[in-house]
């Protein structure tokens, strides 16, 4: 069943969130995409300092990208069905970043207008009707 689903996301063009030397059933993402760049050094002196200045939504989207999430990893251990929550942000909507929040359970995307969020939130209830999907906004 696996090989199946590793075969439809690929005739899409998904990235593929799997791999057989894992016991965990997850992987990296292939390095031509952007959730696969390294975290992001941190700069000396404060943790305001380290921050990049994030002033329109790509460079917010650039960020989470590129910043990653440390706890993921160890999230999915615990409760594998977040694969399966991230790979739906990235492979069923239009969103221009995707992340977990903290340790889980909340996973979340970044879309460039509030009407493609919305759109993603009608499409993730529609095919996964026992999440819960919210479209909200920043700032």
């Amino acid at each position: 069943a696996v090989d199946a689903l590793v075969a439809v996301a690929e005739l899409l063009g998904a990235p593929v969130i799997h791999e057989a030397t894992t016991s965990h059933g997850r992987c990296s993402f292939p390095s031509s995409h952007p959730l696969a760049a390294p975290p992001l050094p941190v700069e000396a002196g404060s943790p305001a300092d380290a921050l990049p200045r994030l002033a329109s939504i790509p460079d917010v989207a650039q960020y989470m990208s590129r910043r990653g999430n440390d706890l993921a990893d160890a999230a999915i251990l615990v409760l594998p069905a977040l694969t399966q929550v991230l790979v739906a942000l990235i492979s069923e909507t239009s969103s221009m970043a995707v992340t977990m929040s903290g340790a889980g359970p909340t996973c979340l995307a970044l879309y460039a207008t509030e009407r493609q969020a919305a759109a993603a939130a009608t499409t993730l209830q529609a095919t996964h009707p026992d999440w819960w999907v919210r479209a909200t906004t920043l700032g």
